[in-house]
């Protein structure tokens, strides 16, 4: 009697019930924040890895220095990178000889060497810079005022408009004209050496 009594309840039961739909939505609220919080890590680490990155290549830059008595070639962005990477301050493919791109980083960009002769008003001084090119300007944000002052036109690290390749001239890239870097554009971002 009592097994007829089950089977006729279950029979009757059409949906399910509150305890069960709220189980389900807990364990979806529960997988939503897991990958939120996985997505934020990934981006923590893509941004780190920018600055380490530029730290460690300054590094490179002042123990060539240390090594060979003399600075790498900053006249040529090829000659610069391949004199790195023969040291091994730099790893990674940079193409040929006579037509290297720098090492690339997390942001689907790549590592440009500037050396200028002359200052590029409200940018860069006259001095040799590591870039990186297509940087979010909140990310570029972000890192200049974690590593520097957190204004974008002075101290060790600057943000510029963005660099297409080692042969953009700065001065072509220039100033920002719409004032602060913002999210969803591109930017170059240059560390001093």
């Amino acid at each position: 009697m009592q097994t007829t009594e089950l089977q006729t309840k279950l029979e009757n039961q059409k949906g399910f019930t509150l305890v069960e739909i709220a189980i389900v939505l807990v364990i979806i609220g529960l997988l939503l924040g897991g990958v939120l919080k996985g997505q934020e890590l990934i981006e923590n680490a893509k941004v780190k890895s920018i600055a380490k990155d530029m730290e460690n290549m300054a590094a490179g830059y002042y123990s060539y220095q240390d090594r060979k008595g003399q600075y790498p070639d900053t006249s040529d962005d090829d000659a610069f990178w391949f004199q790195l990477k023969d040291e091994g301050f730099i790893a990674g493919d940079l193409g040929t000889s006579t037509d290297s791109d720098g090492p690339t980083h997390s942001y689907d960009g790549e590592y440009i060497m500037k050396n200028l002769t002359t200052a590029v008003a409200n940018a860069l001084d006259a001095k040799t810079y590591i870039c990186a090119n297509n940087i979010d300007g909140e990310v570029a944000n972000n890192l200049d005022t974690k590593y520097d002052d957190g204004v974008h036109t002075s101290g060790t690290w600057r943000i510029i408009a963005d660099l297409a390749d080692e042969s953009t001239a700065v001065a072509t890239a220039g100033t920002l004209t719409n004032g602060e870097p913002s999210e969803g554009t591109s930017y170059a971002l240059c560390r001093e050496l």
